[in-house]
């Protein structure tokens, strides 16, 4: 079958050459391998060499070609014949020792993928997020911006304290109340707690009663005119902003003056 050169060693001829690329192909071979290329060499493992012969001929022989399409056809689906590399190696008969370097390279080709992942979930969130945050700060009405108390956090803590010119204990209540008014979720959807609202406007008409005098009444009629804002009592809030002015003092007057023109 072979002719030998000047060492002795065999040698194919060209004929030898043409008879198997002429010959018809291999199918017990060919099926085996269509079945692992299409399991992904889960099923039908076939050896290097088989493996080899099978992927030469299918490159370069017409007629294994031809009968890969045919079972192509008879399977109803398209299968490559080019991914013989990713079948696994046959398996050795002993019991095999746990590959740690092989699970350390499966995280470091799955790494990249979840980084992605987790920052295309990040950006999606930040636009939800985004988008939920600027609906909720276009749904607010303007009583809402004007009833802020964010400015004046301090002098309310004093008077919870005692050490606001207001000492009494239904301004100390009023105020611990209207602090706690703001509510949000999350730093969305920004409201006013009506029930809080309505507690501190109990505990600062009883204040506003008792005041002993105007800087302490100004004080008074003017956080009472925030309480109303958050129930968007429009005309209440605007009767203590004037009587917040009434009082003749400086305290809360320029204040007061813009909210009113606001309103």
């Amino acid at each position: 079958m072979f002719q030998k050169n000047e060492n002795g060693l065999a040698v194919p001829t060209i004929n030898q050459f043409l008879r198997l690329a002429l010959a018809p192909p291999d199918e017990a071979l060919l099926r085996r391998y269509f079945a692992a290329c299409e399991s992904d060499g889960i099923e039908s493992p076939l050896t290097d060499a088989e493996r080899r012969w099978a992927t030469v001929n299918l490159d370069a022989n017409s007629s294994w070609q031809q009968k890969w399409r045919e079972l192509e056809k008879e399977f109803g689906k398209p299968v490559d014949w080019r991914v013989y590399t990713l079948f696994p190696r046959p398996t050795a008969k002993h019991q095999p020792r746990f590959n740690w370097r092989a699970v350390g390279e499966f995280f470091d080709l799955w790494q990249p993928a979840w980084a992605f992942r987790f920052a295309a979930a990040a950006i999606i969130f930040a636009a939800l997020y985004g988008t939920l945050w600027v609906a909720g700060k276009a749904r607010l009405s303007e009583t809402y911006q004007l009833a802020s108390i964010a400015e004046y956090q301090d002098e309310l803590a004093a008077g919870i304290r005692g050490e606001s010119s207001v000492s009494s204990r239904e301004f100390s209540t009023g105020a611990a109340a209207l602090l706690a008014a703001p509510q949000d979720w999350l730093g969305l959807f920004p409201h006013y707690d009506l029930a809080q609202a309505n507690e501190a406007i109990k505990n600062f008409l009883a204040a506003f009663q008792n005041a002993r005098d105007a800087f302490q009444r100004a004080e008074i009629a003017f956080f009472l005119a925030k309480a109303y804002l958050m129930q968007d009592e429009v005309s209440r809030a605007k009767h203590w902003l004037e009587q917040a002015l009434a009082q003749n003092v400086a305290d809360y007057r320029e204040e007061a003056s813009a909210m009113l023109q606001k309103l």
